[in-house]
């Protein structure tokens, strides 16, 4: 019966709604270290790590196995959010010796919300490519060959642009093909800088704060909509600015005033 509840979920595509994951990568999230930086060549043996996951696990998660993990270097230029402060007080981190050298951990996920290892070790981003990305930052033990070592998860929700990823790539291919044989001649709607992504982001107020400091906040976000105005057209910044106007009148149950 597990098994045929397995293949069921794959056969009818349920089995992505069944996480209740963040699938919105321009934003913050209290439980993840957001950050920006360029991918590189080297991919490096991982251990497994806690395999922490923000969302609900499933009963019918299947095995796998985690022979081979492997992870992707990666340059730092800027990182905010939870556990940034370890990073920061990383001997050498605010150097002049250039970015910060921090590994990147690629995990999928089955329809049970358990996490699963990404296509054998694939890379995670295309080499030279800059991103705005959010990752759990492992324990220090765990980390790979000494450095600083993320867990990311799959589906474009924690890498924005998307397209930087090989996966983004290969599917931003094929929809060009498929607008091209439709007659389809509009381009794709632009990307803000991995810089500007972080930028924003780190701009915005937190979620409860539009509760505990409206005042303030509100008059930040009305700042921020202006000055953003003429990149709204960029890919989420819109939606981006769009959610925090409706945190601004409901910051949510969990959030007390």
């Amino acid at each position: 019966m597990l098994v045929l509840t397995y293949l069921a979920a794959f056969a009818f595509g349920i089995g992505s709604p069944l996480c209740t994951m963040d699938f919105f990568p321009l934003s913050k999230h209290p439980e993840l270290t957001y950050f920006w930086g360029t991918f590189g060549t080297e991919m490096l043996a991982a251990s497994p790590g806690d395999r922490s996951l923000p969302f609900e696990r499933r009963e019918w998660a299947m095995p796998y196995s985690l022979d081979g993990l492997v992870g992707q270097e990666f340059a730092l230029e800027a990182v905010a959010g939870r556990d940034s402060e370890i990073l920061r007080a990383l001997d050498g981190f605010d150097g002049e010796e250039g970015p910060r050298r921090v590994v990147l951990v690629l995990w999928d996920y089955d329809p049970g919300c358990a996490p699963i290892p990404f296509k054998d070790g694939e890379r995670l981003g295309i080499p030279g490519e800059s991103v705005f990305a959010k990752g759990l930052l492992r324990e220090r033990d765990l980390w790979s060959q000494g450095l600083p070592t993320f867990d990311l998860f799959f589906g474009g929700q924690h890498v924005y642009p998307f397209a930087a990823t090989k996966h983004g790539r290969e599917s931003a291919e094929s929809l060009q093909r498929s607008r091209a044989e439709r007659g389809d001649t509009l381009p794709p709607p632009p990307h803000l800088a991995a810089s500007e992504a972080f930028e924003l982001v780190h701009s915005l107020p937190e979620r409860c704060e539009y509760a505990t400091y409206p005042g303030i906040t509100s008059a930040r976000l009305d700042q921020l909509t202006e000055t953003w105005a003429a990149k709204r057209d960029h890919a989420g910044v819109d939606r981006l600015l769009a959610t925090h106007q409706r945190w601004r009148l409901d910051p949510g149950e969990n959030c007390a005033r």
